[in-house]
Formats: C-alpha cells, sequence, structure tokens
C-alpha cells in the first residue's frame, strides 16, 4: 500500500507544484484555508501517552514532536455519548441534553440520553460538521460517531460518511454512502481488522479529495488563460483549492463486545507485542485505605485474581492503541506523499479517560483525573514542535478552536473556548489564569466490582485544583499543588469562607436559564437506594426547592395523603438528599402504604419557583406493605 501511496501522491504533488506556481493569483477566501484532522480515541487516558509509553508508539511519538502538548485538557463528562455530543456542539452536556448513553437503561436514573436525544434535540441541524461544510470544507466521518440509538440516516453534516457501528473489532458493521449516497448496510469480513479498515477507508478519501482538487485547480488554471468570450466574467475562485476536514475516531482502546479484552487485539500482529506490561505502579493505583473518600466509595484491596485481569486489560489495551499508531503512520505518510502535511493541522485526543484500579475504581464516568484528563497534540501550520501547555482546556473547547482556524463563525450558544492564541505562543498568555474553571458532571450510576456505586457528580476542575458534589451531599476536594494524585480528600481541612466560595462557584457555573428536572427510578439502584422508597433523581441550573409527588394506588384509583387514602391528590413533599446542589436525590417512605403496586408522579421546583415537567412511574415493590 505505501508505495502505491507514494507512487499517486507523487505524481498529484508535481502536478500540485505546478499548479501553485500557475496560480499563485488566486486569493480566494479558501485558496490558503488549512486541511484539519481531528482524531478522536476512545477510552484512551493521558497515562497510555506516557514518556515511557511514548517510546513503544513511534509514529504518535513522531507527531507529539511535531506537536504542541497540552497537558491539561479535561473531559466534561466523561462517558462515550455525553461526551461526543458535547465534542461536536461545544456544549456542556447540560446543555446538549444529552446526560447518559441509554436513556432506558436501569443506571441511567430516567435521565435521557445517546444519539436518539442529540437527534430529538435536532442537534444534528447545527454541529461541528454542518458548520465545518458552511465554511467551504469537505467534511469526512470514519469510524465511532455517537452512542445508542443511530437512525441510519446520512447526518447533514457530512460528505462522507463511514461509521462504524457496535463494539466488534473483527467483523465490524458498518454504515457508509460510498456506494450509495443514502448510505448502506455492510459488514466487514470477519479476518478484517477494524483499525485496519478505517486506515485505508481514510487514505482513500485523502488522495480522492487531493486528486479531485488537483483537476480542479488544472481546470480553473487552464480556464483563466483562456480569453474570456464576451458578455461572461471569467473567475478562479470556484472550488479549485477546497480544504478538508477529517473526524477520524477509532474504537481503541475501548473494550470489546463481551468480557474477552484479548477480542480488542489483532492477534496476528500484535499478540506477541510486549507481553510484560503492566499498570503503573503509581500512588493511586490500588490505595489503601481510602478511610478519607466519601462513605459510598470504600472500597476493599484487590485481590490477586482482580489484579491479574486488570493487568491483562492494561495490555489489551496497550496493544490496541499500537494499531492506532500504525494507522498514524500511514496517514502521516500520505499527508507527506500528498504535499499537504505542511497545510493541515492534525488534533489527537480521546473521548475520556479511563481507570483500571486508580482509588479502586474501574472504567469511566468518575470526576478523578485518570478519568477526565486526556492527551491533546495539535500540529500544524504555524506550531512549534516539541512543547508543552498546561493551560486549562475543555473538551469542548475544540469545536470553536477548529472553527477558528477553518473561517468558520462560532456560534454564540458555544461554552467552549478557541485556543486558538496558544498554538503559536503558548507562553503569552498565564497558564493560570487562561480559563475559568471547567464544568465536570456526570449523571449515570455505575457499577463497580460487581455492586452498583452512586455515580452522578456535579464539580469544578480549577487550573490545579478540583471540586466535586456528589448527588446524596458528598463532597471532595483535591489541590494538586499538593496532591496530585488524589489521595487524600482535603475538603473538611478548608474553612468555612473557601467552603462557601467553592459552593458559590459551582452553583454559579452553569451559565443557562433552565427550569428544573426530576426523574422516577423504578428500582432501587445505586447504593443508598431502598426497595421501600418512592425514589428519583432531580437536577436544576441552580438548586433544587422541593420534590413533590402524588402517589395513587392504580387498582383502587384512590390517592395517599400522608395518613390515608383518598379520592383527591395531595401534594407530598419527598425528603432530598440537599437543599443547595444542581444535582440531588429524593425519596419518599412507603412501608406504611397497602400496596404492592403504585402509580408515583413527581414533580421538581427550585429556589426561584420554577416547576419541572411532571413526570410518572408505576412501581412494583419487592417487600409487603404492612396493613394499615
Amino acid at each position: 500500500m505505501r508505495k502505491s501511496i507514494l507512487h499517486l501522491c507523487g505524481a498529484l504533488l508535481l502536478t500540485h507544484v505546478w499548479l501553485v506556481s500557475a496560480s499563485a493569483q488566486d486569493n480566494s477566501p479558501t485558496a490558503n484555508a488549512p486541511n484539519i484532522i481531528l482524531i478522536n480515541l476512545d477510552d484512551a487516558d493521558y497515562q497510555m501517552f506516557s514518556p515511557e509509553m511514548l517510546k513503544l508508539y513511534p509514529h504518535i511519538k513522531g507527531l507529539v514532536d511535531q506537536s504542541l502538548s497540552f497537558t491539561n485538557l479535561h473531559v466534561t463528562t466523561p462517558f462515550c455519548a455525553p461526551s461526543r455530543a458535547a465534542l461536536f456542539r461545544g456544549q456542556y452536556a447540560h446543555r446538549t441534553g444529552v446526560r447518559v448513553n441509554i436513556p432506558d437503561y436501569p443506571l441511567s436514573l430516567s435521565f435521557r440520553g445517546g444519539y436518539s436525544e442529540f437527534l430529538r434535540q435536532e442537534h444534528e441541524q447545527e454541529e461541528l460538521g454542518v458548520w465545518m461544510r458552511r465554511a467551504g470544507y469537505h467534511t469526512m466521518m470514519i469510524g465511532k460517531y455517537h452512542h445508542n440509538g443511530f437512525n441510519f440516516k446520512i447526518p447533514p453534516g457530512w460528505d462522507d460518511f463511514y461509521m462504524s457501528n457496535g463494539g466488534r473489532y473483527m467483523g465490524t458493521y458498518r454504515f457508509t454512502n460510498r456506494d450509495n449516497r443514502n448510505g448502506g448496510h455492510s459488514k466487514n469480513p470477519d479476518d478484517v481488522y477494524r483499525t485496519d479498515q478505517e486506515k485505508i477507508d481514510a487514505i482513500r478519501l485523502i488522495q480522492q479529495h487531493t486528486e479531485k482538487q488537483t483537476r480542479q485547480s488544472a481546470a480553473n488554471t487552464f480556464s483563466s488563460r483562456r480569453k474570456p468570450e464576451p458578455n461572461t466574467t471569467s473567475s478562479t475562485t470556484s472550488n479549485s483549492s477546497q480544504p478538508f476536514f477529517l473526524y477520524l475516531a477509532p474504537l481503541a482502546p475501548h473494550r470489546p463486545v463481551g468480557n474477552d479484552f484479548t477480542n480488542m487485539v489483532h492477534k496476528a500482529r500484535y499478540d506477541d507485542w510486549h507481553p510484560e506490561l503492566k499498570i503503573p505502579k503509581t500512588p493511586d493505583f490500588d490505595t489503601a485505605p481510602l478511610s478519607d473518600k466519601p462513605p459510598h466509595r470504600q472500597s476493599p484491596p484487590y485481590t490477586e485474581a482482580e489484579l491479574d485481569l486488570l493487568h491483562l486489560e492494561y495490555l489489551s489495551r496497550a496493544r490496541a492503541v499500537k494499531s492506532v499508531d500504525d494507522l498514524l503512520g500511514e496517514i502521516l505518510e500520505t499527508l507527506e506523499a500528498c504535499g499537504i502535511r505542511k497545510s493541515t493541522y492534525i488534533f489527537f485526543t480521546s473521548d475520556n479517560g479511563y481507570q483500571l484500579g486508580q482509588h479502586r475504581l474501574h472504567g469511566k464516568l468518575y470526576p478523578y483525573r485518570i478519568c477526565t484528563n486526556v492527551p491533546l497534540y495539535v500540529s500544524g501550520p504555524g506550531i512549534t514542535g516539541g512543547k508543552t501547555a498546561d493551560h486549562l482546556l475543555g473538551h469542548i473547547d475544540l469545536c470553536p478552536t477548529i472553527l477558528e482556524l477553518a473561517g468558520a463563525k462560532i456560534p454564540e450558544f458555544v461554552d467552549g473556548k478557541s485556543f486558538t492564541p496558544l498554538l503559536k505562543d503558548p507562553k503569552a498568555t498565564s497558564e493560570t489564569t487562561w480559563r475559568e474553571p471547567v464544568v465536570i458532571e456526570n449523571w449515570q450510576a455505575k457499577r463497580n466490582r460487581g455492586k452498583n456505586f452512586l455515580g452522578a457528580y456535579s464539580g469544578l476542575r480549577y487550573h490545579n485544583k478540583i471540586y466535586v458534589e456528589w448527588i446524596n451531599g458528598d463532597k471532595e476536594y483535591y489541590d494538586f499543588s499538593d496532591d496530585p494524585h488524589e489521595l487524600s480528600n482535603a475538603f473538611e481541612n478548608l474553612s468555612t469562607p473557601e467552603q462557601r466560595l467553592l459552593k458559590r462557584d459551582l452553583l454559579n457555573s452553569r451559565n443557562v436559564s433552565m427550569n428544573p428536572i426530576a426523574t422516577i427510578i423504578p428500582a432501587p439502584v445505586e447504593l443508598d437506594d431502598r426497595a421501600d422508597w418512592v425514589q428519583g433523581r432531580a437536577e436544576d441550573d441552580h438548586s433544587i426547592a422541593e420534590i413533590l409527588i402524588h402517589l395513587q394506588n392504580p387498582e383502587t384509583k384512590e390517592f395517599w395523603t400522608g395518613r390515608q387514602w383518598s379520592e383527591s391528590p395531595t401534594d407530598l413533599k419527598a425528603n432530598v438528599s440537599a437543599n443547595d446542589q444542581q444535582l440531588i436525590t429524593w425519596h419518599y417512605p412507603i412501608s406504611q402504604l397497602n400496596a404492592a403496586r403504585l402509580t408515583a408522579t413527581a414533580w421538581a421546583v427550585d429556589n426561584d419557583g420554577n416547576k419541572s415537567a411532571k413526570v410518572q412511574q408505576e412501581i412494583e415493590f419487592n417487600f409487603s406493605p404492612n396493613a394499615k
């Protein structure tokens, strides 16, 4: 393949050089616009690209050497669907409405999410791909798009749309418009590795686009040299130098479908690659005793069997990233051969980080650095390679940055902040004052080591510290200058004024006015839930004042008044976990009711008197209610 790349693009480069000299007078708005490639890995934490690991990834290391490396980029919601929606819209998840992956999944706590919510909000009409097309770019999407609820229609933002569906690395199902502009289904052969196919597609699309632009430039140059016909206007500003935007999203190193981590590895190529690799023994790995953490965070040390499984997953993840390293090498070679590497920006990052035993937790969703802090390398015109910058960035900042580089308009509703000024001179702006704190938030519960885990929280990531409020009222605070591995929760050590300041910052962090949201969960999910409660969750842009509910017996149609049954509904006031938080839990005890089923209706009221929409859920109870 590499010989064909060099042969084809070498010929295109000679033609391109002649055309540049022949049409230097072309000053069209797109003539000097850069190509832009955004490579977005899945679940790749910053530790996977430590200096030690980069020695094993020569092509990623080569890109890093040519790039400005940002060490303090944080994903605002470290979870697949919310992260990708936030990236494409440049908005926090509380603005996009995509809060979870799968809305009807029990751990989602009845919050909305997935691509189905992205569509319901009509975000596919106004997102990064659409905005880049409006700016005159040819747009390409290859790999993982969003998560859950895809409608198998080509989104309006993409000229070339090659989606890899599901979590299979071999025999991947796909939906593309390669042969049908309206899209069609296909499946990779069972012996074709997913990253290999996406590499082939990316190279082919780059080559095709370069060839098309070269031919168009030749035609425009020839036309401009001809004497214009009477009553006609000669133009050299047609699409002769249209840049491209490529969004390339490998699945690696996300775990595969099923529980066999080795299925994420191309066994014929990588099965013997560095078998000695194990999870780095950082101070936060399998930390003891966790006594400073909130009670719901307590967890015993790992067993030897658990540690062996964690190390196997780590090795499999590293081998999957090696496939991305090979992909990147051939893409860089293609760009060089086609003569467009120097005019192309490359962003290399991940949708979220991943925990493998740090703080005795596994997976994503958590507010800790290993989950939120992801790599970001940016190379391209005017960027001096080999430098690092510690400015605080949010994942939502990528969208406005790419738009600004493309000369596109940044919508006013975008929450992110363009960091293009940092690309050419990162030292011109103070690292500690570059940006206001980044909101870190999550709504979904989490399963850890066989038990459901309290998941929802809202927090602020400052330049060098983090403050988190869990949905049950627990709080955590870490100052990274003293505690870089988040080992000792220092919230109780803060003075009362310092605690109030953090609380104020968090309550003021949502720059949008929203009506409150209430949910009802049909059964116990998190650690604090009980089977003898009607319970749910609630959210507001500032804080919830109260939760009101109606309880009705679906058989008798009577309502519970708090003491007896009645034909008329009574507003019952639920117990809440906190009255000064953006996210709370609520419950109402029902053990005294003589009913095995209830129809519950709930709504939230915020401190400004705004009410949420009413939500209803029929609930069956697994206990024997006391007769009244």
